[in-house]
């Protein structure tokens, strides 16, 4: 018989999507968490992480969905499944540059800053919700209370100017690829964020 120590769950893009799903599930459901991996999971979001302006950044994450979860009804905040998920922590691996899975590293930045200045019920609403289930009473499902993140940082000494359309696709293949984590030159940063 397996026991549940023996079992990873990872993935790639999509594939990390899937396995999110299968570790906050298992988490919530039956109290198992599995060691996961999830590399450049994507963060469905409007891209606030690609704003140069912190206070731009700052006041949009913080009005966007503390606002407007305010302003839809308290009822939507369920804390009861983000409670179910605080000690389950997955590691993601992040390419700023992706601009797919880059809002992972300003959501947790975010919650940790707003966490600091005491601003914990702000917080509490703004990362346990997402637009789409505010409106539509859904659970975000790729909103997570804690995580490992480590940022590959060797792309962001790249220039990040890039002309015309197929430099930008090769630019969005090289920061969403796969094969970025085991390059000899990769350089990273790491953070752990625990709820």
């Amino acid at each position: 018989m397996i026991s549940y120590q023996n079992v990873w769950l990872a993935g790639h893009s999509l594939g990390s999507s899937l396995a999110l799903a299968v570790g906050r599930e298992m988490a919530k459901r039956f109290k198992v968490r599995l060691e996961t991996y999830l590399y450049n999971p994507p963060f469905i979001s409007l891209p606030i992480d690609r704003i140069k302006s912190e206070k731009v950044k700052l006041g949009l994450r913080v009005l966007w969905t503390a606002g407007l979860t305010a302003v839809a009804a308290a009822d939507v905040i369920k804390t009861d499944s983000f409670d179910a998920l605080s000690d389950w922590v997955p590691h993601l691996f992040i390419n700023p540059a992706d601009p797919l899975c880059s809002e992972y590293a300003g959501y947790f930045e975010h919650k940790e800053y707003m966490e600091t200045i005491g601003e914990g019920e702000i917080v509490r609403v703004s990362t346990e919700n997402s637009i789409r289930s505010i409106f539509s009473s859904r659970e975000a499902l790729h909103l997570l209370p804690s995580a490992h993140i480590t940022l590959n940082v060797t792309a962001a000494t790249r220039s990040k100017e890039a002309h015309g359309i197929w430099e930008k696709w090769l630019r969005f293949k090289e920061a969403h690829g796969i094969d970025q984590w085991w390059r000899r030159e990769l350089r990273v940063k790491y953070k752990h964020y625990q709820r």
